[in-house]
C-alpha cells in the first residue's frame, strides 16, 4: 500500500502545480512517476496471462477467436 500512496502523494503534488500553471515543477515529478511504472512492467507476459493492446473491442475479439490462445488474455 505504500507504493499507492507514493503515487497518490506525486500526483497530487503534481496536479497542484499544474493548477498554478507551473508546468516547469510538475514535469519531473511526473516523468520520474512514468519511469517508476515502466522498470515495474506490470504488463509483462507470464506463465499464466499475456497482454495485449488493440485500438478497438472488435480487433481483441477477433483476436481471442481465431488465434485460440492458451493463456488468459487482457485487452487493454
Amino acid at each position: 500500500m505504500g507504493k499507492t500512496l507514493d503515487i497518490n502523494k506525486a500526483l497530487n503534488k503534481a496536479n497542484k502545480y499544474i493548477e498554478k500553471q507551473n508546468f516547469d515543477k510538475a514535469l519531473p515529478i511526473l516523468e520520474e512517476l512514468l519511469k517508476k511504472v515502466e522498470e515495474s512492467e506490470p504488463y509483462k507476459d507470464d506463465d499464466y496471462t499475456e497482454y495485449h493492446s488493440f485500438h478497438e473491442k472488435l480487433e481483441g475479439l477477433l483476436y481471442e477467436e481465431f488465434e485460440k490462445p492458451i493463456k488468459e488474455v487482457f485487452l487493454m
